[in-house]
């Protein structure tokens, strides 16, 4: 069974993301970045311990699981799940309707933003592995920490310009 390339996961993910958010509007595209944030947040945060849980180095009253997946796996897991959750469940209801152009930048950078986090997940010699199979997945990895920002920024920006209308 041949596995599709993360290239071309990332753009038919992209594809999907990009038509999903023209059709649901502002709420919940700011809903969605947002939320990737703090799927961001607890996966670094809680990723490690859940690790430890599941692959039987921390006992938690007693219970552990001993499973053989690594780091990786488990914070990219918990971040995905996660953020789909969250993303699910948060909106804002705003009557104002958001640009189109606007929707689409929101987009893309939460799929940027959601791409680096999960190459970030990585160690060293995964992201060196990655470079070899995925040109943009590297990418878009190694401006992980631009991309924690800059999202942040238009949504401050877009947020003022829409009180302002």
């Amino acid at each position: 069974m041949n596995i599709p390339s993360w290239d071309v996961m990332i753009v038919a993910i992209a594809s999907v993301w990009l038509v999903y958010a023209m059709l649901i509007l502002r709420s919940r595209v700011t809903g969605a970045l947002l939320a990737a944030y703090a799927s961001y947040l607890v996966a670094i945060t809680w990723g490690g311990a859940l690790f430890g849980l599941l692959t039987g180095q921390r006992e938690v009253f007693g219970f552990s699981i001993s499973l053989h997946v690594n780091e990786f796996t488990i914070n990219a897991a918990l971040f995905v799940v996660l953020w789909l959750l969250l993303s699910t469940f948060i909106g804002f209801s705003k009557k104002k309707k958001m640009p189109e152009i606007e929707i689409i930048v929101h987009s893309v950078f939460t799929l940027l933003f959601v791409t680096s986090s999960v190459v970030n997940f990585m160690n060293e010699e995964q992201i060196a592995n990655l470079g070899d199979k995925s040109h943009l997945a590297a990418l878009v990895g190694s401006y992980h920490q631009i991309l924690l920002l800059v999202p942040v920024i238009f949504l401050l920006y877009s947020s003022m310009r829409s009180h302002e209308d």
